[in-house]
């Protein structure tokens, strides 16, 4: 999977992505005005929305948001295009054969026309699709809630003497959390992605500071146009200002000689944590 995900990271940052026109080809729009074999009409105009290529199923999800966007705008200009050529004034040719071209070619557009706007329907429902694709996948942010696992020294909330011996009444080492996050997710399943993330949270005190990092994987929505789902992280995390028993002094052991009172001091501390989260379906993204 590590492989997989390596040379997704790669293909995106440094692989370019492939262009797609916007616009029906010139030759084909040319050719379909001009041909003057008037049995060459139909499928001439045919060849003009075929130059509107479909987007790809494969690749980034970058990649084919992208193409979708191209092909709903490249046949929205050829349904402009039909439709103008299918309402235009009727050819007053003295030439018999000019007006019978004239004629197959509105023909054509008119037949030509309800094919691309039946498309053009189609192509728009792709292009939501794959938005709500792009939305959920990539760079996005996040409120996640979880629980930490602190790791080394106990982080004291409350202490005591008790005959001597020092006793912990209350540490919070282990803890609930909540978190704001910013992730990266690459998809390599359908409706699924993993990425790294970075996380910064604060405590109770202004002092307790946190920041992680770690891997976070990611579920769509099965609704095809939902940019919603739901997001797993685990993570490192370092934390500044916890408090903990002092030097010397140790839980469930008597103070050192001469001492009377429990010392602390602050410190950084590091936890493994893990946390899920809910991206709220905010409808595809569009340009």
């Amino acid at each position: 999977m590590y492989r997989k995900l390596l040379a997704l990271v790669i293909a995106f940052y440094f692989v370019p992505s492939h262009a797609q026109n916007s616009t029906p080809d010139a030759a084909r729009v040319s050719n379909f005005q001009t041909d003057t074999v008037v049995a060459n009409a139909d499928s001439n105009a045919g060849s003009v929305t075929d130059s509107c290529p479909k987007a790809a199923t494969t690749g980034s999800v970058d990649d084919r948001y992208k193409q979708a966007v191209a092909r709903r705008k490249c046949l929205e200009v050829a349904q402009v295009f039909f439709a103008t050529t299918a309402a235009a004034a009727p050819s007053v040719s003295a030439d018999a054969n000019v007006r019978l071209q004239d004629a197959a070619t509105k023909r054509a557009a008119s037949t030509q026309l309800v094919k691309v706007m039946k498309e053009a329907e189609d192509a728009q429902e792709e292009e939501e699709e794959a938005g709500a694709a792009k939305s959920f996948m990539g760079s996005n942010w996040a409120v996640g809630i979880g629980y930490s696992f602190g790791q080394g020294p106990k982080r004291i909330t409350e202490a005591e003497v008790v005959n001597g011996v020092v006793r912990v009444k209350q540490d919070d080492t282990d803890k609930p959390i909540v978190l704001l996050e910013v992730h990266r997710l690459f998809e390599i399943g359908p409706r699924f992605g993993v990425g790294p993330f970075a996380s910064f949270q604060t405590g109770s005190d202004d002092a307790v500071l946190g920041f992680g990092v770690g891997v976070q994987f990611g579920w769509r929505d099965s609704a095809p146009k939902s940019s919603g789902g739901f997001l797993l992280g685990v993570g490192y995390g370092w934390t500044q200002g916890v408090k903990t028993l002092g030097d010397g002094i140790v839980a469930n052991e008597p103070l050192p000689e001469g001492e009377t009172e429990i010392r602390y001091k602050t410190q950084s501390a590091e936890s493994i944590f893990v946390f899920v989260s809910r991206r709220f379906d905010l409808g595809p993204e569009k340009e």
